[in-house]
């Protein structure tokens, strides 16, 4: 925070969260598993996986394997494209937001950051039709 008498101080124990935007969906790790169940919740697609698995046992064997799995793993694979390409997207665009420049007042004059390096106490100058 900043004292009237213009010096800066910041407090240590960090209890405000970052100022940083954050949108996406997905993490390295838990796009397959978290894609998979996103699929999967819907009972077509359940239904498909249920019927393909199904081919593997002989006695309820119908016709070839490539017929049922081939439609299934196209359309998962076809949304797990999707996803990720999306996710993609809303990391650029974070990032982007969260380098956007502002202008901070300091007891030093007028500097200026990116917004995601703001925090709690400082002085931000805003101007018209900007984004805030």
């Amino acid at each position: 925070t900043i004292d009237l008498n213009g010096e800066e101080h910041m407090d240590d124990d960090n209890s405000y969260p970052a100022n940083v935007i954050r949108n996406q969906k997905y993490s390295i790790f838990s796009f397959v598993p978290v894609c998979l169940f996103e699929q999967f919740k819907y009972f077509i697609n359940l239904y498909y996986l249920v019927i393909s698995l199904s081919q593997f046992i002989p006695q309820l064997k119908v016709g070839y394997l490539f017929t049922y799995v081939a439609p299934l793993a196209a359309v998962v694979f076809l949304s797990m494209l999707k996803e990720a390409y999306d996710d993609i997207k809303r990391l650029i665009r974070d990032k982007e937001l969260n380098s956007e420049k502002y202008k901070r007042l300091t007891p030093d004059g007028v500097i200026s950051i990116p917004s995601s390096e703001i925090k709690v106490g400082h002085l931000i100058i805003v101007e018209k039709d900007r984004r805030v």
